[in-house]
């Protein structure tokens, strides 16, 4: 049966392709690692992808490799790129847990109820604070932990005010 050229492409430069570069060097082909550990972080399990495979495949595939594990509890770890509704359902399918890391300044629906959520921080750290918000819904239950870092905070309160300054000292006509 003869290979068609993409699938000879693919072939020939293995898993090495193009895809969204999370790291901005999209000057580079690149492959997706995923990794399975035991809760002190010992890998058990591996697996590796082509460079534009779609996070939301990677999550099923990796779910649906592991159903078969005589496993106690799973606790799911993932970038943003995970934090769709559609995937933290699949995730909690059959009782699955998971720590999806999220910028909540994002503009999701979810991230945005998150933070408008009143609430106590806990001190956990001279530069953490945090606090549990619970969003429920018709499909599911979401569990937030909202980290604030006072540090950044001032930080990038200086980094704004920086800012506006040196926008301050340009006049209107002066680029135009």
């Amino acid at each position: 049966m003869p290979v068609a050229d993409g699938e000879a492409a693919v072939k020939e430069a293995g898993f090495r392709t193009w895809g969204k570069s999370k790291d901005s060097r999209g000057d580079l082909p690149q492959i997706v690692v995923g990794m399975a550990v035991t809760r002190d972080g010992i890998p058990v399990r591996c697996w590796a992808w082509p460079g534009n495979t779609a996070d939301s495949a990677l999550i099923r595939q990796v779910k649906d490799d592991m159903r078969d594990w005589s496993l106690a509890r799973v606790v799911w770890v993932a970038d943003r790129g995970f934090t769709s509704a559609e995937n933290r359902r699949y995730l909690q399918k059959a009782g699955g847990h998971y720590i999806l890391g999220e910028k909540l300044r994002g503009g999701t629906p979810e991230a945005d109820a998150a933070l408008s959520r009143q609430g106590r921080y806990r001190h956990v750290a001279d530069n953490l604070q945090v606090k549990e918000v619970r969003l429920h819904s018709d499909l599911a239950d979401d569990r937030f932990v909202i980290c604030f870092n006072p540090e950044a905070q001032v930080r990038d309160a200086a980094v704004r005010a920086k800012m506006v300054s040196a926008y301050e000292f340009v006049s209107p006509g002066r680029y135009g």
